[in-house]
This record gives C-alpha cells, sequence and structure tokens, in this order.
C-alpha cells in the first residue's frame, strides 16, 4: 500500500515538474516584442485633401518573427496643432502574434486654413420675426467638411426681443485640429414697414485676402422690383477686418435692403 503511496506521489511530481518545463518552454517562446516602426526623419508635407496614402508615405515596420508587416500599417491619430503650427501622427502596425508597435511624426499641411463661416442670407430680422442665427450662420472645415452644428455665439437680449438697431454677435467654431475661428457680425432689426422691395445678393459673406479686389456690384443678384441701386459701405481692403456693403434699391418711395459681410484677412 505504501509503495502504491510513494509511486502516485512521485507521478504526481513528474506531471508538475513536465508542467513546469512545458511552461517555461512556452514562455521562452512566446512573442512579446512589437514591430519596429521606421519613419523618415523630417516631417511630412501634404495637403489637407490627401488621403492615408499619402500620410502613410515612407512608412516601414518590420518585425523579428513576422518579417516585414508594412501592410498593418494604419493612422492611428492625428493630434491636434502644436504651437509651431503642425501635427503629429501617430503609426500603429501588428504582427503575426498580435503586439502592436507605435511611432510618430511630424505633419505639415501646404494648404490648411482655420474653419470658415458662410450665411445663407444677411443677418437682418424685421421686428415681427423671429431671430433665428443658428439657422442663418453656418461654417465648413477642409478637415471635416459641415461643422455647422459646433457653432457657438452670444448676442445680445436686446436683439432677440426684436428691439430695433444694430447688435454685435460673436460666433466661434472649432475644428477636430482644435483651430478655432472666430468672427464679430452685425445683427440689424428693423422696421419692415420701411422696406416693401426685396433685394437678393450672391453671397452675403466673402472673405478677402489684404490688398485683394473686389467687384461689389458682380455681387447684386436682382430685386423683386425694378428700382435705382445704391451701394454703400466701408470696405477697406488694404486693412484686416469686418467690413460691410449695403445694397439698397429704391423705387420711388418704397425700397429695399440687403447687407453682404467682408472679411479681409
Amino acid at each position: 500500500m505504501k509503495k502504491i503511496r510513494y509511486m502516485s506521489i512521485v507521478l504526481f511530481l513528474i506531471s508538475v515538474a513536465a508542467f513546469a518545463v512545458f511552461r517555461i518552454y512556452e514562455w521562452s517562446e512566446r512573442d512579446g516584442n512589437p514591430p519596429v516602426i521606421r519613419c523618415p526623419e523630417e516631417p511630412l508635407t501634404v495637403s489637407v485633401a490627401d488621403g492615408e496614402d499619402s500620410l502613410l508615405s515612407g512608412v516601414k515596420a518590420e518585425d523579428d518573427r513576422s518579417g516585414d508587416v508594412s501592410d498593418s500599417l494604419v493612422v492611428e491619430t492625428i493630434s491636434e496643432f502644436s504651437d509651431a503650427g503642425e501635427r503629429t501622427v501617430t503609426y500603429a502596425a501588428i504582427d503575426d502574434a498580435g503586439n502592436v508597435g507605435r511611432n510618430v511624426r511630424k505633419l505639415h499641411y501646404t494648404d490648411y486654413q482655420k474653419p470658415r463661416f458662410i450665411l445663407e442670407k444677411p443677418l437682418r430680422f424685421s421686428e415681427d420675426e423671429e431671430v433665428n442665427i443658428a439657422g442663418t450662420v453656418q461654417a465648413e472645415s477642409m478637415l471635416d467638411g459641415d461643422v455647422s452644428t459646433r457653432i457657438k455665439y452670444s448676442l445680445e437680449s436686446e436683439a432677440t426681443k426684436g428691439s430695433p438697431g444694430t447688435w454685435p454677435a460673436e460666433f466661434r467654431v472649432t475644428d477636430s485640429a482644435g483651430q478655432t475661428s472666430e468672427l464679430v457680425l452685425p445683427v440689424e432689426i428693423y422696421d419692415a414697414s420701411t422696406e416693401g422691395i426685396d433685394v437678393s445678393l450672391n453671397a452675403y459673406l466673402v472673405y478677402l485676402n489684404v490688398n485683394g479686389s473686389i467687384d461689389l456690384l458682380s455681387y447684386y443678384a436682382g430685386a423683386d422690383r425694378e428700382g435705382e441701386l445704391d451701394i454703400q459701405g466701408n470696405v477697406n481692403t488694404a486693412q484686416p477686418g469686418v467690413y460691410y456693403a449695403d445694397y439698397i434699391v429704391r423705387n420711388g418711395v418704397q425700397q429695399g435692403k440687403s447687407r453682404m459681410i467682408v472679411v479681409v484677412e
């Protein structure tokens, strides 16, 4: 009986030892090293419109066991802009054992610009209508497309109550790269009884480079009644700022007005 007991103990010890040896061997053979991603040292320069293939240009991934795993490379993240005006691309690659390697590279754009605002109609409201700023101002980003839902604005309560006059409204919008555009626009509340002509423009918000040229007449689209057109404004293309051009059409005692905002950058 004792012999059987001793044999059981010996077999148990042998099993434990064999299992331990197996686990040690398994551990020694385990692949725990991630792929190594190599990037060119110089920053990557691309257009905003370039796709992921351009972002992966010149990037390679090698693994000590799986070999070349460059086909697994992806752009994992792109940071916001730094103070130096550049972004950081984080690349990732995976080997056959599931290990993930990462590396980063600086990114410069050749044609990036901050989000821009769009006006579908002038920021003019009669005393009797709702002052719907959110439905009038939109925004577009070169990186994200339509970012109108990200617009934040502030407007004095007197304007929202329909008090006649011109009131400043401040608009802000931020894109996915963390860049914020700000613009202060005049909101006019007017007496509808003084206007009986509907004046239309081809654009209600125009961006212009400093010292650029602008033909104000070319933005006039017409009016629903004949009349004499008078363009008034304060546009100064030599100085950055926010300006306006008023298009006034008069026909006897009746008149109508539309306003275009000109942003000189």
